[in-house]
């Protein structure tokens, strides 16, 4: 789940989420062209969760059996 409310421009501000949905929702081919989201969850992303548990979350999203060129498991 993830709470939303306006801005003055009546643009969708996320105000929260759980980390799963935060990550699904910059993954979304729907919300990609967001990249005031994009960049403020990437700066961010470090007062509620490690890189590492979010670059594992991203990669999970896309596939979990799909292992990136020149990565071994």
């Amino acid at each position: 789940h993830i709470s939303t409310r306006q801005n003055e421009e009546g643009k969708r501000i996320i105000v929260s989420g759980t980390l799963d949905n935060l990550v699904n929702f910059l993954a979304d081919d729907e919300h990609f062209q967001d990249k005031e989201y994009m960049e403020s969850f990437i700066l961010t992303h470090r007062w509620f969760t490690s890189s590492v548990d979010f670059l594992n979350r991203l990669w999970k999203r896309f596939d979990e059996n799909t292992t990136p060129r020149g990565v071994t498991k």
